[in-house]
């Protein structure tokens, strides 16, 4: 198998083939006429796209509170709106609730029973790495939107999620609603010793975390082993969802 970058005005032409052999298919079920009348798509000959267009569709430039955003059409249906600059910002990450919130709120042309089908927060991954760094460090809170390409256009959902961030503003005193959680937490725990001992046994006997990953963590980190579980305990983590 061979991919080929094509234009999304191609793509969505080939979608509606395709949809159209589907739909012809269906007919014929349902009328037991047979399929003799049903052409099948020609992929014989692919579309010649001599311009397939930028992967960053449209840009909103930051300005005081409001953060740079960047538009980024992925295949034929998904389109990736990401806050900053690449460094993860929980301001950011509080934009892509609020717009996922305006999304879902939506009434209009564009809502989730006109074309809209699901949104993803995620954190795409930034390549302004040094080059000794492997594996990515940083990343920009975004929310990919999953949508119909064949019902909304690209510019008429970008015109929409534009209007919506001008509607978001400013959120740097913006309340969110917030619970407290407080987790037990256990170390040593009998089970967890056998649990230990039986993979030692019948997976993998020498390791440098075993024979204790508390003590492989507190080695590695320059801290005694009490410290740690002292940090363990005392942090205070946020989850944002």
């Amino acid at each position: 198998m061979q991919y080929k970058r094509v234009s999304l005005e191609d793509a969505l032409a080939m979608r509606k083939r395709v949809d159209g052999f589907i739909q012809n298919i269906e007919k014929s079920c349902l009328s037991g006429s047979g399929f003799d009348q049903i052409e099948p798509p020609d992929y014989s000959v692919l579309p010649a796209s001599t311009d397939t267009g930028k992967a960053e569709v449209h840009r909103i430039e930051a300005e005081g509170n409001q953060p740079k955003t960047s538009y980024r059409q992925g295949g034929d249906d998904y389109l990736l709106v990401e806050y900053g600059e690449g460094n993860f910002d929980l301001n950011h990450r509080c934009r892509v609730t609020a717009l996922t919130k305006a999304l879902r709120e939506s009434t209009g042309e564009i809502s989730f029973s006109k074309g809209l089908i699901n949104t993803v927060g995620c954190c795409n991954c930034s390549s302004k790495l040094p080059k000794t760094i492997s594996i990515p460090l940083t990343s920009s809170p975004a929310v990919l939107i999953y949508y119909n390409g064949l019902q909304i256009p690209q510019q008429t959902l970008i015109d929409h999620l534009v209007h919506l961030e001008s509607q978001i503003g400013d959120l740097s005193r913006a309340k969110v609603p917030s619970r407290l959680f407080k987790l037990p937490i256990l170390f040593g725990s009998p089970r967890e010793t056998a649990a230990m001992k039986r993979y030692m046994e019948t997976q993998r006997p020498y390791a440098s975390y075993l024979p204790d990953n508390m003590d492989f963590v507190a080695k590695n980190n320059a801290l005694e082993k009490q410290d740690l579980k002292n940090m363990l305990t005392s942090a205070r983590l946020i989850a944002v969802s």
